[in-house]
């Protein structure tokens, strides 16, 4: 039998990646002008990140979740914790728009593939 206390364990757990995730998503706006004065750009340029991101991470969260199924949802969700963490380190490090395409576009859109499906699909068989 399920223990019901760790149950809420899984909600936090959760609740927290879903809180990393999105806060790391929906930040996006806090480096807007800061990309567009570094490298230049249009706003529309700019923009394209993180519309790449979103693109990526609803596309791909079918494939999170079946990774997910095929090696647990912790295993999934750590990859795309990782994703994100590697994501914005070469964010900081790029020298152009195209590496932010690469990096904050292509890694935090793989990243919460990763991470969201897992983490709504795990709770559900503890209640």
């Amino acid at each position: 039998m399920k223990e019901p206390r760790y149950a809420w364990v899984v909600v936090w757990a959760t609740f927290v990646c879903l809180a990393v995730i999105f806060g790391v998503a929906y930040s996006f706006a806090a480096f807007f002008a800061s990309f567009a004065a570094e490298f230049d750009a249009q706003r529309a340029d700019v923009a394209f990140v993180f519309g790449l991101s979103g693109l990526l991470y609803f596309l791909l969260g079918a494939g999170g979740g079946m990774l997910a199924d095929r090696f647990g949802p912790r295993a999934a969700a750590i990859a795309g914790m990782l994703c994100i963490a590697l994501g914005l380190a070469g964010s900081s490090l790029a020298g152009s728009l195209t590496l932010i395409y690469a990096t904050y576009g292509v890694g935090i859109g793989v990243g919460i593939a990763l991470v969201y499906t897992p983490a709504i699909a795990c709770v559900q068989p503890w209640f």
